[in-house]
């Protein structure tokens, strides 16, 4: 059964009320009471905060019909929401991505096996074939920056196919395929690999970046609309066979992200911290890059509203095995951190900082990944945090005595 809580009755009963007197061409004020809500009422099962928006925003609609507007017929428009999106039935939609990398990268696989899903390598040739380009192309030319129909020699194409109650969320799913995707190439191309910059950046960390743009259609092939990046990226084209990247690291992770992943594993902490990566290095910003990195150290080791800095630098510390020199950098990574968030202070010339940190991070999802094995799920992963700074002799009291609990219960 679904549960929903109300964190805040006073701020629900005012951001419903307000609703209730809003029309929707003021949608500033309807979006700040939208997020009132969606920072105050938390639905069971849904941790996404698109789904639970777009959730909350279609109740909303649902509740204004009421002629009764309390908490209680709030939580009735939204778990009637719920019921109704039960009986709608999926349909199979098409998303065509971009990406630019060299065709000759690519061109042995077909498609690439993605949490459950395939992500199949097309060619500009088989695009044409099979898909209507001419709306797309008349619709584009008022809102992309980007030479349409996409340079062959600039992107290559890439089309997901997912099932969905309607095309926006079928869409997040083929979104999700796709960074994951461009997370494990640029992750494999810049393990390791410390960027030196003097000055201003104008060239960003990750070498495939995001796609300029998404091409939406149904089953059968008919146009539907697009989707935009509203960042002007300045692209180049790349080959993963460059000196850089590691096929090894590629193949592990095309392995682990292979099937659909469970809900408590600790692969979905692999997963998360892939997707902050690939989004911080997108950036030209030294300081971006740097709040970007540090939160994957906090996702890697459970930050919630009552850990600290220093909680997550000696979590960091376990990973490292506390050798001194890792310790050290934690140290003045945390110092850092802290400056910057609360003082504003950051040099100008970012790059030792975020290489350091980048490293750090790099190697924190490395050792996480070969130690999925050895931890069955996140909470395995969390009583290691909170066991393994204890003393030896500390650790063998508590064998002892969960030993002796055991015994009890046979």
């Amino acid at each position: 059964m679904i549960q929903i809580e109300i964190k805040d009755n006073k701020k629900v009963e005012f951001a419903l009320e307000e609703l209730k007197k809003t029309v929707h061409d003021n949608v500033f004020h309807h979006s700040l009471c939208s997020n009132i809500l969606l920072f105050n009422v938390d639905i069971k099962g849904i941790k996404k905060i698109r789904e639970r928006l777009n959730l909350l925003l279609v109740s909303i609609s649902r509740f204004q019909k009421y002629t009764s507007h309390s908490i209680e017929d709030f939580k009735r428009a939204i778990l009637e929401e719920i019921e109704a999106r039960k009986g709608i039935k999926p349909e199979v939609f098409r998303f065509i991505f971009y990406l630019n990398i060299e065709r000759s990268s690519i061109e042995k696989k077909r498609f690439f096996a993605l949490r459950g899903s395939k992500l199949f390598s097309r060619t500009h040739s088989f695009i044409d074939r099979n898909f209507n380009l001419e709306k797309f192309i008349a619709e584009s030319r008022l809102y992309v920056n980007v030479k349409i129909p996409p340079s062959p020699a600039m992107f290559q194409p890439f089309e997901c196919i997912v099932s969905g109650r309607n095309d926006g969320e079928a869409f997040w799913k083929a979104f999700d395929i796709f960074e994951l995707f461009r997370a494990i190439l640029n992750f494999s191309n810049n393990f390791g690999v410390i960027s030196v910059h003097f000055g201003s950046r104008h060239a960003y960390l990750n070498s495939f970046l995001p796609s300029p743009f998404c091409l939406v259609y149904n089953s059968k092939r008919e146009y539907l609309h697009f989707r935009y990046d509203l960042i002007e990226y300045k692209y180049k084209t790349f080959n993963r066979t460059g000196a850089f990247f590691k096929p090894e690291v590629f193949r592990l992770l095309l392995k682990v992200f292979r099937d659909e992943i469970k809900e408590e594993s600790i692969e979905v902490i692999i997963l998360e911290a892939l997707f902050h990566y690939v989004k911080a290095l997108d950036s030209l910003e030294w300081e971006t890059d740097f709040l970007k990195l540090w939160r994957i150290l906090e996702v890697i080791t459970f930050y919630s509203e009552e850990s600290t800095i220093k909680l997550t630098g000696n979590r960091i510390k376990l990973l490292f095995h506390q050798t001194p020199k890792w310790n050290y950098v934690i140290d003045f990574l945390c110092s850092l951190r802290n400056e910057l968030v609360h003082k504003g202070n950051f040099p100008e010339e970012g790059s030792d900082q975020v290489s350091a940190l980048k490293f750090i991070v790099e190697n924190a999802i490395s050792i996480l990944i070969s130690m999925r094995k050895d931890f069955k799920d996140k909470a395995a992963l969390r009583l290691f945090y909170e066991n393994d700074s204890s003393g030896t002799g500390d650790l063998r009291k508590k064998i002892s005595v969960i030993k002796k609990i055991l015994a009890y219960r046979k």
